[in-house]
């Protein structure tokens, strides 16, 4: 598979020529594509193909293929989408042993295709002057001029070209599907890095989010697993790299196998298991009815066959309420889950209600009895005063007048007669 590809990108890359003003028509040996230029693309001679450093993020490139007159440069392959490389210092040369290598910033190779696959050509220190020459015959085929071996190449051209037309793609750029499966639009969707997670679930949800994804594109299952692969960062982008190796041995990596792998790594078994468990148990408790069929939700999809009904979905919701919620709703003998839930909530209102309604009439009460004690304290303590004066009167002299009586009341403080006891008039009238 590499050698068919690492073919085409010869064939293309001898029948093109730079889309700069340079005189040369192909990439020759010791010269080299810079990723700072922009002007450093290869357009091939029948106008169709372009290949050059393709940006797939915030200055990242690969050396890529494109259709050159696609919407939005439509790719048909990239050389080292696993390992972008710096906008700074990366090159793409053809060395003159023929290997056709790709380099970072760092002069460190990240990709090489070995070119002996294809005729060798005569060394010369003039490509222009050298342009018609023979080329040296191979052994047990017949002499093949430089002319003969760019209709041959040219030749194959036409039939990539005619291959992408039969699988459905359009070379002007212009099918939905070539757009859709391209790796651009991908990007375009925003799609978030993963560099690993304490919460296991949180790598459950980048997966699902990257199916989200997926189901709006047209891509390959080879294509998806890629893509998905691009995604990863730090510690998991070196847990792939090992794991690639392994699964690269049994064939084309599949989203499936990624996904597998992807699980086993960071949402293991043991986990999904503790999921179950928790749905099994799940109970409102403390919290309130929203704040339960949220996690209803979220755990539900760790035990689908427990509610795969939506009667039994809607009773597994009911047992977990708190026993007055769930008091009040069986004996509506609801049978859908949503009308469950949509029940829970109305009666959990009704009963805050009444609690904050009951609540002020305690208040009320509580106050309304504060001040009937006060005024029943301020006439216990009359009377009581009204005793004191008796007392004194029965075993002590009159406060008002000094002199004792016996328990009769004083005549003084009373207006009474002295002589009588009785009021109205005086001892002296």
């Amino acid at each position: 598979m590499d050698r068919t590809v690492g073919f085409f990108v010869l064939v293309l890359l001898l029948t093109c020529y730079p889309s700069s003003s340079e005189t040369y028509d192909t990439l020759s040996e010791g010269s080299s594509l810079s990723v700072e230029k922009s002007n450093d693309v290869l357009i091939s001679a029948n106008g169709i193909f372009s290949a050059g450093f393709y940006q797939v993020g915030n200055n990242t490139f690969c050396f890529a293929i494109w259709f050159t007159k696609s919407w939005g440069a439509t790719t048909v392959w990239m050389a080292n989408h696993d390992q972008p490389v710096n906008g700074r210092g990366s090159k793409l040369s053809l060395l003159r042993n023929g290997n056709l290598i790709l380099t970072d910033a760092g002069k460190i190779m990240v990709w090489m295709i070995n070119t002996d696959i294809m005729p060798p050509r005569r060394t010369t220190s003039s490509q222009n002057s050298q342009a018609n020459d023979d080329v040296p015959p191979i052994e047990g085929l017949p002499p093949v001029s430089a002319e003969g071996i760019y209709r041959y190449l040219g030749t194959l051209v036409g039939l990539v070209e005619r291959q992408a037309r039969a699988v459905g793609t359009n070379v002007q750029g212009q099918s939905s599907s070539s757009r859709g499966s391209s790796f651009d639009d991908f990007k375009k969707l925003g799609p978030p890095y993963f560099s690993g997670a304490t919460d296991p679930t949180e790598a459950e949800a980048w997966i699902l989010k990257m199916e989200k994804f997926f189901g709006v594109i047209d891509c390959s299952e080879e294509q998806k697993a890629s893509y998905a692969a691009f995604m990863l960062d730090k510690e998991t982008d070196h847990w792939w790299r090992m794991t690639k190796r392994l699964l690269e041995d049994q064939g084309p990596i599949t989203w499936r196998q990624f996904r597998e792998a992807f699980y086993k790594k960071y949402f293991p078994d043991s986990v999904r298991w503790q999921k179950v468990g928790e749905f099994i148990r799940l109970e409102q408790r403390d919290m309130t009815v929203a704040q339960y069929e949220a996690k209803f939700t979220k755990l539900s999809r760790f035990s689908p066959q427990l509610i795969a009904i939506e009667e039994e979905k809607a009773l597994k919701f009911q047992d977990g309420l708190k026993p007055y919620l769930k008091n009040k709703i069986s004996i509506l003998k609801l049978g859908v889950y949503s009308e469950v839930v949509d029940r829970a909530l109305i009666t959990e209102k009704d009963n805050e209600e009444l609690h904050q309604y009951r609540e002020q009439q305690r208040k009320r009460n509580r106050s309304d009895g504060a001040h009937g004690n006060q005024a029943q304290r301020r006439s216990t303590s009359g009377r009581n005063q009204n005793k004191g004066k008796a007392a004194q009167n029965l075993d002590g002299a009159c406060p008002t007048c000094g002199k004792k009586h016996g328990g009769r009341p004083c005549y003084r403080e009373t207006g009474a007669c002295f002589g009588c006891g009785k009021q109205g008039h005086l001892i002296r009238e």
